[in-house]
């Protein structure tokens, strides 16, 4: 699958020049996307995933969780147990897929998020019953390439689907609350989306900088009686702490219900 998460891994392997371009085999069942993706990311192309199987060694396969079961039963028979199976594909398990492929095939199971676009990305991975630990390396070069991994057991994937793999939705809900309440207050709507995106991207660099606790550089900008303990008092008031990790506890429920509904 090359959709934009598809791209995204090409763009950081090639930045990363972890592999070269005609080591790539671009697969997609969309002939104008696989023309775009070859004359973007100066990659080889294929429509047929059975032919592209058979001249790879490490698989990535970057489709809906909802075509996986067609996908892993067209390419079952082009599968071996010298070749590496990477999926991302959310609420999958390694073992579903162990079980259509058979044969004992290493599988590496991962939770990238939308930032891998700009090479940002925060994934988890797991690795199945059959990878090893030259696989897992493999799996984790190839994560670094666009953003930071952490590694994990598979029990763990759908809180790191939850926290991270959905992350991005809740801090774009929140910049485009703070730019809402900007206007509110009188600001333009352009000033109040460059306050407001600055200000994330800000507060983000210091935690870095820092290595300070988010909890510490809260309490360093809030004096006593001021505006942002005013404003932090209805944030406390209103329980937003807790509707956060009741959200992010729903997520998690929801990535299980998932895998078990496709697995």
């Amino acid at each position: 699958g090359c959709g934009n998460m598809g791209e995204a891994f090409i763009s950081g392997i090639l930045r990363g020049k972890l592999l070269s371009g005609d080591k790539i085999i671009g697969v997609d069942t969309r002939a104008d996307r696989l023309a775009c993706l070859k004359k973007k990311q100066e990659i080889n192309t294929e429509k047929d995933p059975k032919k592209a199987i058979k001249k790879s060694d490490i698989i990535l396969l970057a489709v809906k969780p909802a075509d996986m079961g067609k996908v892993l039963k067209d390419i079952k028979k082009s599968v071996t147990n010298n070749m590496l199976i990477i999926s991302i594909a959310a609420g999958i398990t390694t073992g579903f897929i162990e079980k259509i492929l058979g044969n004992k095939i290493p599988v590496i199971r991962v939770m990238p998020n939308t930032p891998a676009l700009l090479c940002l990305s925060a994934s988890g991975m797991c690795r199945g019953k059959y990878a090893d630990d030259i696989d897992e390396e493999v799996a984790s070069e190839i994560l670094e390439s666009v953003g930071v991994v952490v590694k994990t057991t598979e029990s763990k994937m759908d809180a790191i689907t939850a926290l991270s793999g959905s992350g991005p939705a809740y801090v774009f809900y929140f910049i485009e609350s703070l730019i809402e309440a900007g206007k509110e207050v009188g600001l333009t709507l352009e000033n109040s989306k460059k306050l407001a995106l600055q200000t994330i991207m800000g507060s983000v660099y210091m935690i870095y900088e820092t290595e300070e606790s988010p909890v510490e550089l809260r309490r360093k900008v809030t004096s006593p009686g001021g505006t942002t303990a005013a404003a932090l008092k209805v944030m406390e008031d209103e329980k937003l702490k807790q509707i956060i990790i009741k959200a992010v506890k729903r997520a998690k429920e929801r990535s299980k219900e998932l895998g078990r509904k496709d697995n």
